[in-house]
């Protein structure tokens, strides 16, 4: 496929179409899976779930030397040669870093494992789990591997099928361990996943055509180095954005209880997992797409501003009717020990409209490899966040961490366009930045009549608020994609 046919609106409207409803079936998994754990092992039981999870992120975000994203770029820019030589030592190259950093992290984990025990929950208590869940550590980065080399090659309908298959098979597996042991059931459950995702992505890896090539470490470090370079940064902001959620969980732990981390974990996962729908699924297409454009300005900065308006009209009545059906949405998800986060989950989805554009910008700075500014801009984002968050939370609880992640967000996106204007002439195009504005209009309009109303009156204008983006939405998205001509062909047939 030809670079400018792959950056249509078409396209990258298929792409996310294709990964939207792989995330779809995600998360009706995870709403069935989160369902059945809220009822099993109840906030506490999350609270610890989710402080195992994020230790063993944190620690992957510190080896794992950011070769989920560094390594797409690279396998990308090898693919679009068509220099079958070069595919074979760049893939060659990156399966041998993955076992290597595998092996690291595993490592780390097992032998700390006292001490990551005493830092997440203050006790040695958890020290013979995080020795077992060392497994995991391996299992995530030999799949991180198959994953970038999945999408640098753009085999996205392998990468989709697996995913669909082991996340079922995920959950047939461990909601018994739930069901049967609750508690003593989260470290299996969590190895487990691990290895049935690690499976069937090696397999769908296997479609890749590529010889293995010798190579001597010399020659490893040569081909490496800048997959590294740039992951290594990469991963130290990850670790930065991960240790913002990481230290948060720790916080709110130390200074109010399990039951508040695991209520502040059921807000964020609603909020990521319906609203990183649509991320994760034009992620997969947009990261590599934009580093094949390396080198050329005008059309990255194009291909941004229509991910930008795909993103935004995509996400706008999604984020609408979960503000207006937050409390419906948390009682069928979880149950009603967790409604008081439902304010901060309202919160919550105004700050994510406004992180959808963040998040089209820094893939920018990624995909031209600038690591020195990314890591400034990680280190920025960080320190405000966290910031923001504890004070939030010690002047308002819980609903003061969402007025927090509003605020954050509003610098966060000021900070990103200003570097992006700066270094690479980017510019909202008028289509974009009109719709930005309006959908935040309505954002706060809709949050403000569902604050400022009740009962039965909160539906009815809510209700009226989601009709009239949901119109907006397909306005754009019509002009675009030819929306309405082809239901049109498709009911003539």
């Amino acid at each position: 496929m030809k670079e400018s046919d792959r950056n249509s609106y078409g396209n990258i409207f298929k792409a996310t179409a294709l990964f939207g409803g792989v995330r779809v079936f995600q998360i009706l998994i995870n709403i069935l899976r989160a369902k059945l754990i809220a009822l099993l092992i109840g906030p506490m039981g999350m609270g610890i779930s989710n402080l195992l999870k994020s230790t063993l992120d944190t620690v992957n975000h510190i080896t794992g030397c950011g070769l989920q994203t560094s390594a797409v770029r690279d396998v990308a820019k090898s693919y679009e040669t068509k220099n079958q030589d070069r595919i074979d030592v760049v893939i060659t190259s990156l399966r041998l870093l993955v076992w290597i950093t595998g092996i690291i992290g595993t490592a780390i984990v097992f032998f700390g494992s006292e001490y990551l025990s005493v830092f997440a929950f203050g006790n040695h208590n958890y020290s013979v789990a995080f020795k077992y869940l060392s497994i995991v550590m391996f299992a995530t980065q030999l799949n991180t591997g198959q994953v970038a080399l999945l999408q640098g090659t753009f085999r996205y309908k392998e990468l989709a099928r697996c995913s669909i298959v082991g996340n079922a098979l995920s959950l047939i597996l461990t909601i018994p361990l739930y069901f049967f042991f609750r508690e003593k059931g989260i470290v299996p459950a969590l190895i487990i996943a691990s290895l049935v995702t690690l499976y069937f992505s090696w397999q769908a890896s296997k479609k890749v055509t590529y010889h293995y090539v010798r190579l001597s470490l010399s020659s490893l470090w040569q081909e490496s180095k800048g997959m590294l370079s740039l992951g290594i940064v990469l991963a130290i902001g990850g670790l930065i954005g991960n240790l913002s959620s990481y230290l948060m969980n720790i916080f709110l732990s130390h200074q109010g209880t399990l039951n508040d981390v695991g209520l502040y974990t059921a807000a964020m996962t609603i909020a990521n997992s319906y609203i990183f729908l649509v991320m994760t699924a034009m992620s997969t297409d947009y990261v590599p797409r934009l580093s094949a454009l390396n080198g050329q300005d005008n059309v990255q900065n194009e291909t941004i501003n229509k991910q930008i308006v795909l993103i935004m009209c995509i996400l706008l009545p999604m984020i609408v009717a979960l503000m207006v059906f937050s409390k419906e949405v948390i009682r069928i998800l979880y149950s009603s020990e967790f409604m008081s986060v439902t304010r901060m989950l309202e919160l919550f989805m105004v700050g994510m409209f406004i992180q959808a554009v963040t998040w089209c910008l820094s893939y920018a700075v990624v995909a031209r490899g600038d690591s020195k500014l990314f890591l400034l801009t990680e280190i920025y984002n960080f320190i405000i966040s966290i910031s923001l968050k504890i004070m939030g939370f010690i002047f308002a609880g819980l609903t003061g961490i969402g007025v927090a992640f509003i605020i954050d967000y509003v610098f966060e996106v000021g900070l990103i366009y200003y570097i992006c204007h700066k270094h690479y002439h980017f510019a909202f195009s008028r289509e974009s930045g009109s719709i930005f504005i309006v959908g935040l209009l309505c954002a706060f309009v809709t949050l403000t009549v569902i604050t400022l109303t009740s009962s039965v009156l909160r539906y009815v204008l809510g209700s009226l608020c989601f009709i009239l983006v949901l119109c907006y939405s397909y306005w754009i998205l019509n002009s675009k994609l030819g929306i309405s001509g082809k239901i049109s062909r498709l009911l003539k047939r």
